[in-house]
């Protein structure tokens, strides 16, 4: 009965899909956004559901998709179908329990300040300034038992800049297991260059949103996770095709990686590992692994921290070893790792340290021209989502509510930076001084200003800071 079910419902999406391509296609100087949702309940022994998911758009080159046999030149088609089966025997129809729908409405006028004779920082015209458009919509549907969630994002277009489509379904087959799909923004580089945790762990993962967090940089990657719950943890599958290098370019390749967390009272550990598959070059072509951590040492004192390491897999690429190119370097092993402390003293003020090492298995010359090209690759907007520099750093935060004060020492500088900051309306200990500022003009409409201040030195060491000011304001609405 499941496989009838199965068979059924793939069948459905492929009607669907066909249909769709048919009344679009004749439609070739717009881009499109539909949705079909599909619900057939068959009563007795089982039943299915079916969530179809369509996106079409006309891409700045013209790409080629085969779908069904045929070829449409300049359509990108993202097409996510996810069968839910019943297991036979249950004799429970299939129930919508609840359905609910947010989302929100944003436009807003950003400005931003380069710092002068930037040299590690964002390669030429990735920054800008102008209107930008935001659109975010969420439908959550649970039947009987089971939960699903699609998500949409859309970024428009800024000076010339390509727009950014996310495209997510998220499906909790039930309390136990779930599958992601959809299509991401990606982050300058991936993990496998500098350090995989940066995919696999915290500055991606974000359990009460999704469980794939969207970064700014380089648009267009696709996306699959399956996971489940363990009784002390989560294991999760994930498949990235389409590889980003360090300057943003993509590449043919896939990246294959797994996530396992886990929880033993208060301490919880992560261990992840990533393969590259059909990567264009040598350098993509790694594999790694990583491990990180976060120990509460009592009410007031976190330790926490990460090793990693990447390396090239001599048994799928045997060849690299023997390259010309840069062969002094093609088997090195090469790792980093992080250690801090966070501390709560009296009056709800935090101290937090770190001290990173990168480039463990390069000589002198070649880590220096690591931290360089690092720096350059993940100088984003806001390198302190990373909450971390590509070099070799010591740091000290010691923020009290709004007020914030930091001390950082890098490898590539022989002096000490000290900043003093101030943040209105979060706390995130944050490394740039920041504010935000909401006024709800309504309960759904709501007045925004953002801003970066950046004081600090404009010095060859820090230009991976490469913003000097940013300043943002506009109208959200929440629907």
């Amino acid at each position: 009965m499941m496989l009838v079910a199965m068979s059924t419902a793939i069948s459905l999406c492929a009607r669907v899909a066909k249909s769709i391509l048919n009344r679009r296609c004749e439609e070739r100087d717009a881009w499109f956004l539909s949705r079909q949702l599909a619900v057939r309940a068959r009563r007795g022994e089982g039943g299915f559901i079916v969530m179809a998911l369509a996106t079409y758009r006309e891409p700045r080159r013209a790409q080629q998709l085969l779908i069904n046999g045929q070829v449409f030149n300049g359509y990108v088609l993202t097409y996510v179908c996810i069968a839910l089966a019943a297991l036979p025997g249950t004799a429970t129809p299939i129930q919508i329990q609840s359905m609910e729908y947010h989302g929100r409405l944003a436009a807003k006028y950003e400005n931003l300040k380069e710092r002068s004779a930037v040299v590690l920082g964002p390669p030429p015209g990735t920054l800008y300034s102008g209107l930008r458009t935001e659109m975010l919509g969420n439908l959550e549907v649970a039947i009987s038992g089971a939960k699903a969630r699609a998500s949409v994002y859309y970024e428009g277009t800024r000076d010339g800049q390509l727009e950014l489509t996310e495209l997510f379904i998220d499906a909790g087959v039930d309390e136990n297991a779930f599958v992601l799909v959809g299509r991401k923004r990606e982050v300058w580089g991936n993990g496998i260059t500098w350090n995989p945790a940066n995919l696999l762990g915290e500055p991606l993962f974000d359990p009460e949103t999704w469980r794939t967090r969207p970064l700014d940089g380089v648009p267009g990657r696709e996306m699959f996770q399956v996971g489940t719950a363990m009784p002390a943890g989560e294991f999760t599958l994930y498949a990235l095709p389409g590889l980003v290098d360090p300057g943003g370019n993509k590449e043919t390749g896939l990246d294959l990686a797994a996530r396992a967390t886990f929880l033993f009272d208060e301490l919880e550990t992560n261990i992840g590992a990533v393969q590259t598959v059909n990567g264009k070059n040598r350098r993509s072509r790694r594999s790694a692994l990583a491990f990180w951590f976060s120990a509460p040492l009592g009410s007031q004192t976190t330790l926490f921290g990460d090793a990693s390491a990447h390396f090239h897999n001599p048994f799928l690429y045997p060849s690299d070893t023997t390259l010309d190119l840069d062969a002094g370097r093609a088997g090195e092993t090469v790792g980093s790792f992080l250690l801090g402390l966070r501390y709560r003293l009296p009056s709800d003020t935090l101290l937090r340290m770190e001290y990173f090492r990168n480039g463990f298995g390069y000589s002198d010359g070649q880590r220096e021209a690591l931290f360089e090209g690092l720096a350059s690759a993940f100088a984003t907007l806001d390198l302190t989502n990373f909450e971390r520099f590509a070099s070799n750093y010591t740091r000290f935060l010691l923020s009290k509510n709004w007020v914030s004060f930091s001390a950082v020492h890098q490898a590539i500088s022989p002096k000490w930076d000290w900043r003093a900051g101030v943040t209105l309306g979060i706390d995130d200990g944050s490394y740039s001084p920041s504010f935000s500022v909401s006024y709800q003009l309504t309960r759904s409409i709501e007045l925004r200003v953002d801003g970066l201040l950046d004081r600090g030195p404009d010095t060859a060491e820090f230009r991976q800071q490469a913003i000097e000011n940013r300043f943002t304001g506009g109208v959200v609405w929440h629907f």
